[in-house]
């Protein structure tokens, strides 16, 4: 599908775009940040799992709170969608 959107467009062609062409700015510098936003992602990820382990290990170890109101010591939520748009 890409090739025949190229085909109708030869200025979308891998490599043509020209510094002066305002779309290719506007594509580059939103690469750049989906780049960014998909680090940033991957690094909190990393930390919710570390945060999630020390967690577990502070619970193993009797040092946890255990009663219901103090929401059962440390957790670390996965269940939002980070997705940023993209399927």
């Amino acid at each position: 599908m890409i090739e025949s959107v190229n085909v109708l467009d030869p200025k979308a062609a891998p490599g043509s775009g020209s510094v002066d062409d305002p779309m290719q700015t506007i594509t580059n510098v939103l690469d750049q940040h989906l780049s960014s936003l998909a680090w940033i992602d991957q690094n909190v990820r990393d930390v919710e799992g570390k945060v999630r382990d020390i967690g577990k290990k502070i619970e193993e170890q009797g040092g946890g709170r255990t009663t219901p109101s103090a929401g059962g010591g440390f957790t670390a939520s996965t269940s939002r969608p980070r997705g940023f748009g993209l399927r």
